[in-house]
């Protein structure tokens, strides 16, 4: 538009310059556009091992699945006082036994595309290929579902004797399920994070304006509750978003500042980075943001938590004004 301030002479000197403009514009149609990025490459961790024989579950039915239906009250109840909790992963649970002596026994399980460990050899259990280990801080248990799902279980007690006792204890309870194909529906409501995918709330183009990250990968998480663009290590640069169960967000560390992301509550976090002997830790900036409370029989004031950050090296400020701003677009398109 013409400022109504301009000189009335002054819309006729614009045609020579529109003229030119037009003149201009046509010369540059001979000159083809810069070839359009194309879309990162899916990276999804496959298990190296064969599946499990003795199973009917499928793949499909573990993602729907809630992973606390695994763990058996009172079977846990067998060895002292005990109790299950979800897990901060929508795909995990946890149990906690405290026994007659004293000792306490901490059970995990969960769904994952690969083994909890790399070093698993395979046994069969009642008909059922199970896969353990000999870590001696944990009793491990996995059954391999499909090249690209494992349900994983883990014990750990203070009395070394009876982590791998309790372990097999719980694996002996869930095989009936295995075996037949039943399991516990998941009871996730319809706007739970738990049924969106993190990668689909980004795209390439956002996530390329990291400076230094590979533009040719991006790796999915389980069930699409996480997705990191770029190289998936600390000492590269990359961005993530994030689900997961906790607390509401607070501003407890250094450098934390306590704001709103769409509305809602949220902490800006950003980190230094380090290094060691072994590797580089590069800078990143977090930021977390509540996007629905959970309702918990305990009365536990807990929420359903989206983390999004980037890494890499560059001025903090400039970190966390990009994790701010991909966060933001994040959160505008999560479900209402």
């Amino acid at each position: 538009m013409i400022s109504a301030r301009r000189r009335r002479g002054a819309a006729t000197s614009l045609w020579p310059v529109l003229a030119s403009v037009v003149l201009l514009l046509a010369g540059c149609t001979t000159e083809s556009a810069p070839p359009e990025q194309p879309p990162p490459a899916s990276i999804i961790a496959t298990v190296t091992v064969p599946p499990s024989s003795g199973i009917t579950i499928t793949a499909e039915q573990l993602s729907n699945s809630d992973p606390c239906g695994l763990l058996d009250s009172q079977v846990l109840s067998k060895f002292g006082d005990a109790e299950i909790e979800i897990d901060f992963r929508f795909t995990g649970c946890n149990g906690e036994i405290s026994s007659p002596a004293g000792d306490q026994v901490r059970i995990s399980v969960g769904f994952d595309f690969d083994l909890s460990s790399l070093s698993m050899a395979p046994s069969i259990r009642h008909g059922v290929t199970v896969y353990r280990d000999g870590d001696p801080n944990w009793c491990r248990r996995s059954i391999v579902v499909s090249p690209a799902a494992a349900i994983n279980l883990a014990v750990a007690a203070d009395a070394e004797s009876t982590r791998c006792q309790v372990a097999d204890a719980v694996l002996d309870a869930m095989l009936p399920q295995l075996r037949q194909g039943q399991l516990t529906p998941a009871n996730h409501p319809p706007n739970s994070l738990a049924k969106l995918d993190a990668c689909r709330l980004l795209n390439h183009t956002e996530t390329h304006e990291v400076p230094g990250i590979d533009r040719t990968q991006v790796y999915p998480g389980y069930n699409g509750h996480h997705c990191t663009w770029g190289k998936e290590t600390v000492s590269d640069p990359h961005v993530y978003v994030a689900f997961n169960r906790s607390f509401p967000p607070e501003a407890k560390s250094t450098g934390a500042v306590a704001t709103t992301i769409a509305g809602r509550p949220a902490v800006v976090d950003p980190f230094a980075g380090g290094e060691n002997d072994s590797y580089r830790t590069l800078p990143d900036c977090n930021v977390e943001f509540a996007y629905r409370p959970l309702d918990r029989p305990s009365g536990v004031r807990t929420v359903e938590l989206v983390h999004v950050g980037v890494s890499f090296d560059g001025p903090e400020k400039a970190r966390c004004e990009l994790a701010t701003a991909l966060a933001t677009k994040v959160a505008e398109r999560l479900p209402s």
